[in-house]
């Protein structure tokens, strides 16, 4: 009798342990950018020149990644993607226009990339809706961008929103309205 209640003891002591149970959940691993802003930025300005807009820093399936964007000549808005350890293009999109509750608003004026805005299949508000479904909250801001992928691309809204859980990034294909990703959001300037 004494050995069972003992093993009941221990059982229950390593039950409620903060390493065991709903609290093993709550456990946040901190991830932090190994390259500077700016040395990420200098590299993005080398592969897209322009006017720099604005910037942000979210974390992607892990690992630190910050977008830059840029305008050219040509008024195009170009997302750099730089790794946030390694400083190297993960990806150069295209911004055609983005919008945040402050106000701030930022437009393409390329001929071409204006031309996509009939492309989207949803309209932003039906593509908020599955964003605010997979992760309820407050839009902060949103944009429609052109994904690299394949020859043409990719149309994605991307959705910031403040929840209980913080601030995350959520990308809804424009055309069939899946999820694409959810990534955390850092901090940023603008958008």
């Amino acid at each position: 009798m004494k050995t069972l209640c003992s093993l009941l003891c221990v059982a229950i002591a390593f039950g409620c342990s903060p390493t065991f149970g709903a609290d093993k959940g709550k456990i946040v691993k901190t991830v932090t950018a190994k390259v500077s802003k700016e040395k990420a930025q200098a590299a993005a300005m080398k592969l897209v020149p322009g006017e720099f807009l604005c910037w942000d820093l979210q974390i992607e399936d892990g690992t630190p990644e910050y977008a830059f964007y840029i305008r050219g000549k040509d008024g195009r808005i170009s997302e750099a993607e730089m790794d946030g350890n390694t400083g190297k293009k993960t990806n150069i999109g295209v911004l055609i226009e983005s919008s945040s509750a402050d106000g701030s608003k930022i437009k393409t004026t390329n001929a071409a990339d204006l031309a996509r805005l009939k492309e989207p299949k949803l309209t932003r508000e039906q593509t908020q809706e599955k964003a605010l479904k997979a992760y309820p909250g407050t839009i902060e801001a949103w944009e429609l961008l052109l994904w690299e992928s394949g020859a043409e691309g990719k149309l994605v809204f991307d959705f910031r929103i403040s929840g209980k859980d913080g601030k995350r990034v959520v990308t809804v294909d424009s055309k069939t309205g899946a999820i694409v990703s959810i990534s955390t959001f850092v901090k940023g300037q603008g958008r």
